[in-house]
């Protein structure tokens, strides 16, 4: 009598797609590692309290065809599409209170602060 020992279909479609599932979401920082077909997510942590207002651009300025971008304010959802070193740039605008030089009255002065996230696409 033979045993037949090779995997089932069933059994090797497991082992694929359990070595990236498509919706995990990887929290990442600054330095990590990425695999192709991997989603990950940035957050800027750096909220200015008292501020008029809060806006959040994110971009991509390095790596630009390994990744796809999807912006959600003060978070963005990175996958990665192929290896390579890839930069993202979280540009954070907001106000804070300070005094007009002429006149002295109060007022809401912009600032901007930015970071740049680099990892690695494996």
């Amino acid at each position: 009598m033979a045993v037949d020992l090779s995997e089932n279909e069933e059994e090797q479609e497991q082992i694929v797609s359990g070595e990236i599932d498509p919706d995990e979401v990887v929290q990442l920082k600054d330095g990590d590692t990425l695999l192709v077909g991997q989603t990950g997510e940035f957050s800027y942590k750096k909220r200015k309290s008292g501020s008029a207002y809060h806006v959040y651009n994110w971009s991509i300025i390095e790596g630009k065809g390994r990744v796809t971008l999807e912006e959600y304010n003060d978070s963005c959802k990175i996958t990665a599409i192929e290896s390579g070193k890839v930069k993202v740039k979280c540009s954070y605008s907001y106000t804070v209170d300070s005094t007009n030089v002429l006149t002295g009255n109060p007022e809401k002065d912009s600032k901007i602060d930015s970071e740049i996230y680099e990892i690695t696409i494996q």
